[in-house]
């Protein structure tokens, strides 16, 4: 079953939410951005990983672990005094030590805090769909009992991903596109089942994933935009923009998924105004 949507309608859907939260939008777009690396400055576009954050952090760190391996065995191979050499490859040591370290708290900074945050933009932007909402939301997942389960699923998501793109590039763009509604889903029922969350992304994107490449591939004038003012329109249009109209496609897929039977309105109760009343 394939839903009956298109980018232009989506588009102008997700312009009419922001006129009416757009200050707040922007704000969310770009905490978001910083803390999941995902943010698109000048020369780059919406979810290509920038030198900011936790990613800044594990390149860093992992050019610092490079840097200290070869002063660890170049001291080893100068016939120098032996106090020196030792004391070059206690420096050495230290410098390894400080590298691993801040891969480890990048890695760590990504799975416990820029995931959370994604999801509770994702939230931000659903729920601004239906009713005024504030900043807040995008801390939605810290303050869920279920927060270890949303860390668990986007972690689990982020590896698949992985694994798949290291077989060929094509396998792991399709399943970045099946996965793609994970966010959301935990961002309206972070209760669910692991297992439970990738079938029902896995359907919600049956037979959708090339008109979704077809409607990112729609958005690269403004990519151009952003790089031609080095990343000013980004942030002020292009990152909410985008994630407003994301939205728009959720709702529409989510509509799909309960037309069909597949999931129902206590599976997925909605957000805001559209959270049935029990």
């Amino acid at each position: 079953m394939k839903a009956m949507w298109n980018r232009i309608d989506l588009k102008e859907r997700a312009k009419n939410v922001l006129r009416g939260c757009f200050w707040s939008a922007v704000v969310v777009a770009l905490i978001t951005g910083i803390l999941t690396g995902s943010f698109s400055g000048g020369s780059s576009g919406r979810g290509q990983v920038q030198e900011t954050t936790y990613n800044s952090i594990q390149d860093n760190g992992g050019n610092m672990v490079g840097s200290a391996t070869d002063l660890i065995f170049e001291n080893a191979r100068q016939p120098q005094n032996i106090l020196a050499r030792i004391a070059g490859m206690g420096f050495g040591v230290v410098i390894l030590g400080i590298g691993v370290t801040m891969v480890l708290f990048g890695f760590a900074f990504g799975v416990l805090v820029g995931n959370p945050i994604q999801v509770g933009s994702s939230r931000f932007f659903m729920q601004a769909r239906e009713t005024s909402t504030g900043i807040g939301e995008v801390f939605y997942a810290f303050r869920q009992k279920e927060f270890w389960n949303v860390v668990l699923i986007m972690f689990v998501m982020n590896v698949k991903i992985f694994l798949w793109g290291l077989l060929f590039v094509i396998p792991g763009i399709v399943k970045s596109y099946e996965y793609k509604m994970i966010p959301y889903i935990l961002a309206e029922n972070p209760g669910l089942s692991m297992s439970r969350v990738f079938e029902l992304s896995r359907e919600m994107t049956m037979n959708e994933k090339m008109d979704m490449f077809v409607l990112n591939l729609s958005f690269i004038p403004w990519f151009i935009l952003s790089a031609c003012t080095c990343g000013l329109a980004g942030i002020f249009w292009v990152n909410p923009y985008m994630s407003a109209t994301e939205a728009e496609l959720y709702a529409v897929l989510r509509q799909k998924v309960q037309d069909s039977g597949f999931s129902d309105r206590y599976e997925l109760p909605g957000f805001g105004a559209d959270q049935p009343i029990f």
